[in-house]
């Protein structure tokens, strides 16, 4: 599954978000899967890596979430804040999270 765009939250409030993301699925149990995106952005600096995630994709000419959920961000330790930074980063869920549903 792959989308454009998504946002990050952290206690309702979006610190960042991130584009063109890639779901991957391990669906011979336990069920698992993980996000590529190729760039993200950051509003703020965070704390954590811990963040809610909204997964949007275009749906004839307009965007639909997707997906959401409680993620572990693999942000780099320095990265510059209301820039795009063209570089992969990874999120994985929290607790299993099926894509299929």
């Amino acid at each position: 599954m792959t989308g454009e765009i998504g946002k990050l939250t952290l206690d309702g409030k979006q610190v960042g978000g991130f584009r063109n993301w890639t779901a991957f699925v391990q669906i011979k149990p336990p069920i698992k899967s993980w996000v590529i995106a190729s760039g993200f952005w950051m509003l703020e600096k965070v704390n954590t890596n811990k963040l809610h995630a909204d997964f949007y994709a275009e749906d004839n000419g307009e965007l639909q979430l997707i997906k959401e959920g409680e993620v572990t961000v693999n942000l780099p330790l320095e990265y510059a804040l209301d820039t795009l930074i063209v570089e992969p980063i990874e999120m994985t869920f929290e607790q299993d999270f099926d894509w299929r549903k």
